[in-house]
């Protein structure tokens, strides 16, 4: 009995060893970090991202941002084992070397703060710095600073952008430096980054062909001239499609992975995957908007006005709306036929309308929170709070008719009276009147080019600031350089954190030229309207960016195999099928073959049943998969 009690607590006391091992083993361990350093990491959040409450030699190596006091702090040995961070901010301590950081060669940020014993800062020419800002430290020169900048010139194409000037920025103050251009016909700024010209480096915009320079100047100083070169861009002319109405584009966060709908022929889709992938049928018009919830908290609505007349908002049928035929949609109201205006809103977590106006005739097209009454009145739209929990609208007439012109909330009557609206959130809004003998009111680029604001054009051509008496000059034409440009968004989890490194930017010129950049790879596309949206596929391993042609249809265009898809062209095409017979057999390689050798006469009149390698070009690669088709179907008879 003892030999079996004792196996038995033998037994125990090993399961126990072996639970407490077990437990030690799981336990994370701290990183080896000097103490005061620990500390600092332990209170931020995208260090201790698990929240345990322990930063573990694993999320101190990954870590892409750090900011330490170096107080106390011996050696920055411990910066070493960091993979691949981003940004450094230093403050502090007696540490004067920083030349390890060398090591890091994505590196875009450091500072250093406050730090009187460092009096050499040349190991920043080693690297790629885009930031590096020196507070507190008066002992390093501005020719320490000039010393380790990297001045960059420029070599791009009509429609692209690069960058000029120096790099690191920081160093010196926004009042301190100035970039300018000799030729802007050539290139000039790229004028949707903010501020380009105090600026110690910017990204310039490739206008047409040619060479021209650029100044750099500290302190009203020239200290660098640097070169600009723009070449020719040929862009990709992709086949156009007759009788196409242009499709309803609009912003969606509800329907569309790509934060953008198609609203085409009745049929309303998603972008995803470079495909148009339907959301709803019979559809009339796609509306999106904001309006307040039973909480008073700002929340968009998505509604779909389907052709039978009915609603639905956010992906729900109205609680309230049955019996309602509604004609248009938009600014979050819904029209019936009947001219009645219904306000949309939220109550218990379902959506609702409450008839607010009778007698609609149409919208505003320049403001945003008005419509025109049947009898010719401008009609406000303002909030109303019908209880402590709930918040509705409401309308009131202003008194303003016959309106011939409008921006924001000025306005101008057919006596050419300037009219503004005031508005008072929960009550009836203010109306003055602002000038007379106005034939305009609107944005209007100011004489020196980069400055733009409301303003007021009288009979004689005289500019004033909307409403006022404050002359303005207005330049001839507007200073962009281009239609419209932006930055991808691009579903990349780290992107606006940490990757500012990649290039994603897009712009459409004035002659309809889509010109893209994403990683360094160019593309330009002729003819475009607008460029819509670009995404990352549902596998993560092909970027899409989707576009509207001038002639209505839609298409994507992928970064990884670099084809291009008409996502428009819904009808079936029989591939081989050149001679557009409905067969596809032997007379079909003997038409194309005629055709690429350029024989006389010869015609393709369905060339897209040719393009078998997809890539709207049509060559000798698409003969070769056209016959490896034709002997496949051949062997199947």
């Amino acid at each position: 009995m003892k030999k079996i009690l004792s196996l038995a607590m033998g037994f125990s006391v090993s399961l126990s060893a072996t639970s407490f091992a077990s437990l030690a083993a799981d336990k994370p361990e701290k990183a080896d970090l000097p103490e005061s350093v620990y500390q600092q990491l332990l209170e931020d959040d995208y260090i201790d991202n698990n929240k345990d409450g322990i930063v573990t030699e694993e999320e101190y190596r990954a870590a892409k941002s750090l900011c330490l006091s170096l107080d106390g702090v011996e050696s920055i040995d411990f910066l070493e084992r960091l993979e691949n961070p981003k940004y450094l901010y230093f403050s502090n301590g007696n540490i004067s070397d920083f030349s390890p950081l060398t090591k890091f060669k994505d590196l875009e940020a450091l500072q250093l703060n406050d730090m009187p014993q460092v009096m050499d800062i040349s190991f920043v020419k080693d690297m790629n710095l885009l930031k590096f800002y020196i507070s507190d430290m008066d002992q390093i020169t501005d020719e320490q600073k000039i010393a380790v900048m990297k001045f960059h010139d420029a070599d791009t194409s009509v429609g692209f952008a690069a960058l000029i000037g120096a790099t690191p920025t920081g160093m010196f103050t926004y009042d301190q430096i100035s970039l300018g251009i000799s030729d802007t016909s050539i290139a000039d700024f790229d004028i949707y980054k903010d501020n380009p010209i105090n600026n110690s480096y910017a990204d310039v915009f490739g206008k047409s062909a040619g060479s021209t320079e650029y100044s750099f100047k500290l302190k009203g100083v020239e200290i660098h001239k640097g070169s600009i070169n723009v070449s020719e861009t040929t862009a990709t002319v992709l086949p156009s499609v007759e009788g196409q109405a242009m499709p309803k584009i609009d912003s969606s966060n509800i329907y569309s992975e790509a934060d953008r709908v198609v609203l085409k022929d009745g049929t309303l889709y998603k972008l995803a995957d470079g495909k148009l992938i339907p959301v709803a049928e019979n559809v009339a018009d796609f509306d999106m908007d904001y309006t307040y919830n039973e909480n008073g908290e700002f929340i968009s609505i998505e509604t779909i006005l389907y052709q039978d007349g009915t609603l639905e908002v956010n992906g729900e049928k109205l609680i309230n709306a049955d019996g309602l035929k509604f004609t248009k949609i938009g600014r979050g109201l819904g029209i019936t036929d009947s001219g009645y205006v219904y306000s949309i809103r939220q109550e218990n977590s379902k959506y609702r309308v409450d008839l607010i106006y009778k007698g609609f005739d149409r919208f505003l097209e320049h403001s945003s929170l008005e419509f025109i009454s049947d009898t010719g009145e401008v009609i406000q739209i303002e909030l109303k709070k019908n209880d402590s929990t709930t918040i509705g609208y409401q309308a009131f007439p202003t008194g303003i008719t016959d309106v011939v012109d409008s921006y924001g909330y000025f306005f101008i009557d057919k006596d050419k009276v300037l009219w503004e609206i005031n508005r008072h959130v929960g009550s009836e809004p203010s109306v003055r009147k602002r000038a007379e003998d106005v034939v305009y009111v609107g944005y209007q680029y100011y004489s020196d080019g980069k400055v733009y604001g409301c303003v007021h054009i009288t009979s004689d051509g005289t500019a004033y600031r909307a409403g006022t008496t404050i002359k303005a000059i207005l330049t001839e034409t507007a200073p962009e350089s281009y239609k419209s440009a932006g930055r991808f968004i691009v579903e990349f989890s780290n992107l606006y954190m940490y990757d500012s490194s990649g290039s994603y930017n897009y712009h459409v010129t004035y002659d309809n030229t889509l010109c893209m950049e994403y990683n360094g790879k160019k593309v330009a596309i002729a003819d475009v309207d607008r460029y819509i949206a670009a995404r990352k596929s549902s596998d993560g391993k092909s970027v899409y960016a989707y576009f509207l042609k001038t002639d209505g249809t839609v298409w994507s265009y992928c970064f990884e195999n670099d084809k291009y898809y008409n996502l428009s062209n819904t009808e079936t095409i029989l591939k081989g099928d050149v001679n557009a017979d409905s067969k596809f057999d032997v007379s079909d390689i003997v038409t194309f073959q005629k055709w690429l050798l350029n024989v006389q006469n010869s015609e393709l009149k369905n060339w897209k049943a040719a393009d078998l390698y997809e890539d709207n070009i049509l060559d000798v690669f698409d003969m070769s998969l056209l016959r490896k088709l034709l002997i496949k179907q051949s062997s199947n008879l």
